[in-house]
Formats: structure tokens, C-alpha cells, sequence
């Protein structure tokens, strides 16, 4: 487990705030900036025959859109969790996304780091989800912005979040 801060990771721990923020700002973004950038060139160059169609232009213009919007957020959003009141809520943005999560404390059994696997034609690549335990063992996804060299950034969050929450240390069971 990381002690010291790990870069890109920002916590505020004051009697009146407590949050803990992370920045997405991944490789595979800029894979996909290249995608936006390449894939209307590619396109018009070799279906110059499809493209005729005002549908398929319309087509690659919204699939360019959107995969320019997920390139934005990638490079311009951050995750921010909050433990206030008695409540636990996580929040992505500045640009909207969706996951935003608010959970009473008292319904947080445990916070946890699990390995995901993403599939692609090219094998697989591993990321980290930060995920809230409920008492009745359902697992809530608070962050998915993890690569897999983010491991100890994830641990560290968790492991902040789990003091805050008082888990694990005896002064909470559940």
C-alpha cells in the first residue's frame, strides 16, 4: 500500500470536508484522439462510395462526436469521492458522465480494489474499479478511471476511504 500521495490523486481531510479526487488522464485516451483524428480521413479516402450518402455521413459524424467526447473527458475529468455528513458520494466531472453515486455511510461494508479485464481484438488490458461492499454483499462501482500502472493510486484511495469510513480498524462492524 502506497503511504505517500501518488501523483494525480489530491485529498482534502478537514474536520468540515473530506474528499479524495483522481485524475482520469489515460494512454488509451490519447489512442482514441488518434482514432477521431484518423478515422474521417481513412473513411473518406477509401469509401468515398459510402460516404455519398448523407446517412453514413451523418453515421460518422456522430460516432466521431461521441468518441471525441470520451477523448475530452478522459483528458478533462476527474473522480471525486466524499465522505460528509453520513453520506459517501462520488462524483465525475467537470464534463457530465455518468456514475455518480451517493450512498449512506452506515451501508458500506467494506471498499475494494478488483481487477477488471477489457477485451479487444488484440488480447485483453487490465484496469482497476473502486468498488463500495454493501452489508448484503452488492458491490457498487464508485471509480473505474484506474489503468492497470494506477494500481497503487486505486489502493491508496481505498485505503484512505476505509480509514474515513472507520472500516476495518473495530470501531465499526458490520
Amino acid at each position: 500500500m502506497t503511504t505517500t500521495l501518488p501523483e494525480g490523486v489530491s485529498v482534502v481531510d478537514k474536520t468540515s470536508e473530506r474528499s479524495i479526487a483522481f485524475r482520469w488522464h489515460s494512454w488509451s485516451s490519447k489512442w482514441l484522439l488518434l482514432f477521431v483524428i484518423v478515422s474521417p480521413i481513412a473513411l473518406g479516402i477509401g469509401w468515398q462510395d459510402f460516404l455519398t450518402s448523407w446517412k453514413a455521413q451523418l453515421i460518422v459524424g456522430v460516432l466521431d462526436a461521441v468518441f471525441l467526447y470520451v477523448v475530452i473527458a478522459g483528458w478533462c475529468n476527474s473522480t471525486t469521492i466524499r465522505v460528509e455528513g453520513s453520506q459517501l458520494r462520488a462524483h465525475h466531472g467537470p464534463l457530465p458522465w455518468p456514475g455518480n453515486v451517493e450512498l449512506p455511510q452506515n451501508s458500506v461494508r467494506d471498499i475494494e480494489v478488483a481487477e477488471h479485464y477489457i477485451q479487444h481484438e488484440n488480447g485483453e488490458r487490465l484496469t482497476f474499479r473502486l468498488m463500495a461492499i454493501r452489508p448484503d454483499g452488492r458491490r457498487i462501482k464508485l471509480a473505474t478511471a484506474f489503468e492497470k500502472d494506477d494500481k497503487a493510486s486505486a489502493e491508496f484511495v481505498a485505503a484512505t476511504l476505509k480509514k474515513w469510513l472507520k472500516i476495518g480498524d473495530g470501531e465499526r462492524n458490520k
